[in-house]
């Protein structure tokens, strides 16, 4: 949020004098805020300003690097919104403009690409295609100096919720567990607080709270902790996390509890609704949820 502020003002600051508000330098800020919004769960700002930056491209750099790059951020953003052929055609106008403009970039160059290619396949539940384009994933050779791994960490957790989607358990709980575990043994384990959350997020969903009530649920409690500290009070991952504790909760047979949690991730679900459907990744969990309560 402090960053977020800062970004803000120095965008504000721009605007009052003139000649400042130069297009790379107002480029810059539209790319960090509309990416920082998205991980907020602050869809609808994000899309502004990510639009802003792509229109400002195509106009005076067509068919380049930094346009591929924003296509990418734009695809995360039409996934979170569920707008899944958008995604997709994001994806495949940035990976055309990368493969022409840098045919001879390291492999690991297209990681993000690939990232959010798996992703969007995710939401649309096509977990075994998800896997195969994480195995094209090729580790960065200056990753093993750094103290955290982000390439691995970002594959483990993409193949953690691509296993608990077919049913492999075993799978994404490793998967989960490897992740979390070199986040929380990393020196700068408190700057990466996010990766944190959806680790224990999908470990504790991967357990379940029917096999091992106390480790799932001191995992998707401890998600549900990060994300309320991490993320805007309306993101569909704090409702994700808060539907996930729910059904934990009901496992437990707390009832209560799992309904306040369920009425709180209602309340999120709302909100988007008011600006157009809510993506179907994200709504499916909550209906579930909500039939098994009334039952």
């Amino acid at each position: 949020a402090e960053g977020r502020k800062l970004l803000f003002d120095a965008l504000h600051a721009l605007g009052r004098v003139p000649g400042n508000d130069a297009p790379n330098t107002v480029g810059l800020i539209n790319i960090a805020l509309g990416t920082s919004l998205t991980l907020e769960g602050r869809l609808e700002e994000a899309g502004k300003y990510l639009a802003a930056e792509a229109n400002d491209l195509r106009l005076h750099y067509p068919h380049s690097s930094p346009l591929a790059r924003v296509l990418i951020e734009q695809a995360k953003l039409a996934t979170a919104l569920g707008r899944y052929d958008d995604a997709r055609a994001l994806l495949d106008e940035s990976d055309s403009i990368a493969q022409d403009v840098s045919p001879n970039a390291p492999p690991f160059a297209r990681n993000l690409s690939r990232f959010t290619r798996a992703q969007l396949l995710l939401a649309q539940g096509r977990a075994r295609e998800a896997l195969t384009v994480l195995d094209q994933v090729v580790i960065p050779p200056f990753e093993k100096d750094m103290p955290l791994p982000t390439t691995e960490v970002t594959t483990r957790l993409l193949q953690a919720h691509a296993f608990l989607a077919l049913g492999q358990g075993s799978d994404a709980r490793a998967a989960a567990q490897r992740a979390l575990d070199l986040v929380q043994h990393s020196s700068v384990r408190k700057y990466f607080e996010a990766f944190e959350a959806d680790a224990d997020l999908t470990l504790g969903t991967a357990i379940g709270c029917r096999a091992d009530a106390r480790a799932a649920h001191d995992d998707l409690e401890q998600a549900y902790r990060l994300y309320r500290q991490l993320d805007d009070g309306n993101s569909l991952e704090l409702a994700e996390s808060e539907v996930s504790l729910a059904g934990c909760f009901a496992d437990l047979g707390h009832a209560a509890r799992a309904k306040e949690l369920l009425a709180a991730a209602q309340r999120i679900h709302a909100f988007h609704a008011a600006f157009g459907p809510v993506a179907p990744h994200y709504g499916a969990p909550l209906r579930a949820l909500q039939r098994r309560l009334s039952g």
